[in-house]
């Protein structure tokens, strides 16, 4: 309707969300305090799709009535962009890089839904090899820096019956607790109690598989908008 396009043109989509969580924000903790509730709730709402960009302008809130309450949490799903870099790499996905910085801007607390597939094409693909775990220190690190204290990263649809499922957990698990961790220790650990005697074989395997999309990357990128493969 002609009241809800001049809503999004002056608060964005996500302004418009961050105004109705806000609502729903207050009811809650009048609910919470006046049934006296032992509890610290709190709402989270997702930064996606229409409503992924911050409502933000010129490094600055579009308006006060879009700044997030404290009880609310946004959880960002970057799903576009170059998944093999970190999100503020210079050769980056320019809107990607900029996600964050401008969320930064509007509040100060996060949840990550993250994704370890490199693009439609790897969704459906159980053969299809893709580990970003090169990026995963830094990421874990730049994600911590700007408040994000919850995350979850999505695998491929069929996840559960790929051998990449159970390295991947395995490997987050451990620099979830401790994004400081030596990863390709992690990685070694995990190769060496799954695989037993087989394990120098398969790290060789994983390691070339790496070294070769590390360098297909560095040149041509693996970007969600540009299904190279």
């Amino acid at each position: 309707c002609p009241r809800c396009r001049a809503a999004a043109e002056k608060y964005k989509w996500s302004g418009i969300m961050i105004r109705f969580v806000n609502l729903l924000a207050d009811e809650i903790k009048k609910f919470v305090q006046s049934n006296r509730i032992d509890k610290d709730v709190k709402l989270v709402t997702l930064a996606y799709g229409r409503t992924r960009t911050a409502p933000v302008s010129n490094d600055k809130l579009i308006d006060p009535s879009v700044k997030p309450r404290e009880n609310v949490y946004i959880l960002i799903a970057p799903y576009f962009g170059d998944l093999y870099m970190t999100y503020d790499d210079p050769r980056q996905d320019p809107e990607l890089r900029s996600l964050f910085a401008d969320w930064a801007i509007a509040h100060d607390k996060f949840f990550l839904w993250g994704y370890t597939v490199a693009n439609n094409s790897t969704y459906n693909n159980g053969l299809f090899y893709f580990c970003n775990h090169r990026i995963w220190r830094d990421l874990f690190i730049s994600m911590k820096k700007i408040g994000v204290t919850y995350m979850t990263l999505q695998g491929q649809y069929v996840d559960r019956h790929i051998f990449e499922s159970n390295f991947d957990l395995y490997v987050a698990s451990k620099m979830m607790w401790n994004p400081e961790r030596d990863i390709t220790q992690i990685r070694e650990e995990y190769i060496r109690l799954y695989y037993g005697p087989a394990a120098p074989f398969v790290s060789r395997v994983i390691n070339r598989f790496d070294a070769h999309y590390a360098m297909e990357v560095d040149y041509n990128g693996l970007n969600y908008r540009n299904d190279r493969q």
